[in-house]
């Protein structure tokens, strides 16, 4: 039976908690959470803004591949859809740490 001191655990267990603190991209590189949520902002506004300019192309007859539009109407919608779901769930983090009593 391997025995460890309490105190490797402790030390190991605050490495773990320091590393949670960002998050690895595809890259592998560490990110932190405003980085990863701006990153994900940004994306997001560029579906919509693609989606838009594809919806003024067919509007003036520009745009022949009405599917092209519709795929990218969809991914807007969703990735708006994703980012109300993120801005929820750090909105009820938040209420919930302000109706901690102190």
């Amino acid at each position: 039976m391997n025995i460890q001191r309490i105190d490797n655990n402790i030390n190991s267990n605050i490495n773990i908690l320091n590393n949670k603190n960002s998050v690895q991209n595809i890259n592998n590189e560490k990110v932190d959470f405003f980085s990863f949520l701006n990153d994900a902002i940004h994306s997001v506004s560029n579906l919509e803004f693609k989606q838009e300019e594809l919806e003024k192309k067919f509007a003036l007859g520009e745009l022949d591949n009405l599917h092209e539009l519709t795929v990218a109407t969809q991914e807007a919608e969703i990735g708006i859809q994703a980012l109300m779901q993120v801005r929820n769930k750090v909105m009820d983090a938040y209420n919930e740490i302000m109706r901690i009593q102190v």
